[in-house]
């Protein structure tokens, strides 16, 4: 009877450190890492995003070392911090260069405000969803391994 106590004993415990263990991780619902990834903006509250005059594309990375966000919005660089908690996501107030660019200041106050109001997040595929609290507000596509 007690040879039948210690081999449930040794079952439950790694059952168990796997269990806790997993629960740390992001759950992003795709193998395509959030982090350190160049993450290009497709779509940005349901309209379709056009290319800026520059030619490159608006962008963010979110860094893990020193849980950083830094991009491109179609005319400044901006940066900032986040915080993660599973799916969740909540961006410090992001900062940018002041360049002043006609045509894209309005797509880049957009993206910047959104990223603000992000309240969690969703990898299908190779597709980045940022959410409020209730609807989808911008669609990014996985461009890479972040290069700087």
């Amino acid at each position: 009877m007690r040879s039948v106590s210690i081999l449930k004993f040794l079952i439950f415990i790694p059952l168990f450190i796997v269990s806790c263990s997993s629960s740390d991780k992001l759950d992003t619902g795709s193998n395509t890492p959030f982090e350190n990834h160049k993450w290009t903006l497709k779509t940005l509250n349901n309209k379709k995003v056009v290319i800026p005059e520059s030619g490159k594309d608006i962008y963010v990375i979110f860094k893990s070392d020193g849980n950083r966000a830094e991009g491109y919005g179609g005319c400044n660089n901006f940066f900032g911090s986040y915080k993660l908690n599973k799916n969740k996501i909540e961006l410090s107030k992001l900062a940018s260069t002041e360049m002043f660019c006609e045509s894209m200041m309005e797509t880049e106050s957009d993206f910047l405000r959104t990223l603000g109001i992000t309240k969690k997040f969703k990898i299908k595929g190779n597709k980045l969803q940022l959410y409020d609290s209730s609807k989808i507000i911008a669609t990014l596509e996985y461009t890479g391994v972040s290069d700087n």
